[in-house]
C-alpha cells in the first residue's frame, strides 16, 4: 500500500472510531455522507452532488436549510443541466450557516492533500460555502488545512500555525483554537471553554472548535485519550469524536485494533445507491 493510501484509510479509521465512540453518547443522529472530491470544483457543482447523492433524511440544521432552498429553487436547472439561473450561495442565507456541519465534513479534504494546506483550504471553502457562511467556513478551512499540514510539520502545534494562515487572524474561529491550545498547554479542563461559549448551540461551530483543539493537544500520541477526551467534554460527540480520530492518525500513528477490530472494515453509509463501505 503506498504512503498516501495508508495515510487515508488510518484517517478513515480513526474518523469511524471516533464517530462510533460519540454516537453512543450523543442523543440524536448528526450523519451525513458525502462524495464529492471527484465531482466538484465550484458551489454549484456541490448542490448537484448533494441533490443527485444526499438523502435529505440525512441533512440537518444549515445542510438542511440549503438543501430546501435547492430543491425549491434550484431544482429545474440542475436536473435539465441548463445554464446557470439560481445563485447558490443564497442557499447560506439560513440561521444555521455558522453550527457546526461544514466542519465535520472537512477533513477528508486534508486526507486527500498533504502538505497542500492551500488546496485543502480552498476545498473545504468551496464545500462549506454551499451552507455556511462566517466561522462555519472559517472551522472548515481550519480542519482541512490543519489535515493536509499534518503529514509535513513535526508537531500538531507546528501544523496548526501553519493552518491558521488560512482563516482571518480576528474571527472567532482563530479564538476558539487559541483558547482550546491554551488549555491544552496548560494541562486543564474544558471549564473555560464552557464559560466561553455555554450560550451557544450544542451544534455550533465556535464551542466544538475549541474541544477538537483541546482535545487532539492534549494526547497527541494517545488516540484513546484524544477521541475519548473530546467525547466525554459533550456537545456534538460524535462529530467531534470523528474529527479528532481523523486528524490523530494523520500524524502517521497507527490506530489501535481494540478500536477498529468490532467494525471489521465494514459500516454502512447513507449515500444514494451505496449500502456499505
Amino acid at each position: 500500500m503506498d504512503p498516501l493510501t495508508a495515510r487515508m484509510k488510518r484517517a478513515w479509521e480513526g474518523r469511524v472510531s471516533g464517530c462510533m465512540l460519540g454516537k453512543a453518547v450523543e442523543l440524536y443522529s448528526m450523519t451525513q455522507g458525502q462524495a464529492l472530491l471527484t465531482e466538484y470544483l465550484t458551489k454549484a457543482d456541490v448542490a448537484r452532488t448533494w441533490l443527485n447523492r444526499l438523502p435529505i433524511g440525512m441533512t440537518f440544521t444549515a445542510e438542511r436549510a440549503a438543501y430546501r432552498k435547492l430543491a425549491m429553487d434550484g431544482a429545474e436547472w440542475f436536473a435539465l443541466g441548463a445554464p446557470l439561473g439560481f445563485d447558490v450561495t443564497d442557499c447560506a442565507d439560513n440561521p444555521h450557516n455558522e453550527w457546526i456541519g461544514a466542519q465535520i465534513r472537512a477533513d477528508v479534504y486534508g486526507w486527500v492533500a498533504p502538505g497542500q494546506p492551500d488546496l485543502a483550504a480552498k476545498l473545504a471553502r468551496v464545500d462549506a460555502e454551499l451552507s455556511h457562511r462566517g466561522n462555519g467556513v472559517y472551522g472548515a478551512v481550519i480542519v482541512a488545512a490543519w489535515g493536509a499540514s499534518i503529514p509535513t510539520h513535526s508537531t500538531l502545534e507546528a501544523a496548526l500555525d501553519a493552518a491558521l494562515e488560512f482563516i482571518p487572524k480576528d474571527s472567532g474561529a482563530a479564538e476558539a483554537v487559541a483558547l482550546g491550545r491554551r488549555l491544552a498547554k496548560a494541562g486543564e479542563g474544558t471549564q473555560a471553554i464552557i464559560d466561553a461559549y455555554g450560550e451557544l448551540s450544542p451544534v455550533h461551530t465556535l464551542n466544538n472548535l475549541a474541544l477538537v483543539v483541546w482535545a487532539l493537544l492534549r494526547a497527541p500520541d494517545d488516540f484513546g485519550a484524544a477521541i475519548g477526551d473530546v467525547v466525554a467534554a459533550g456537545w456534538d460527540t460524535d462529530c467531534n469524536g470523528a474529527t479528532v480520530g481523523a486528524l490523530w492518525a494523520l500524524q502517521d500513528k497507527a490506530i489501535p485494533k481494540a478500536w477498529t477490530r468490532p467494525w471489521n472494515g465494514c459500516i454502512g453509509v447513507s449515500l444514494a445507491g451505496r449500502e456499505a463501505a
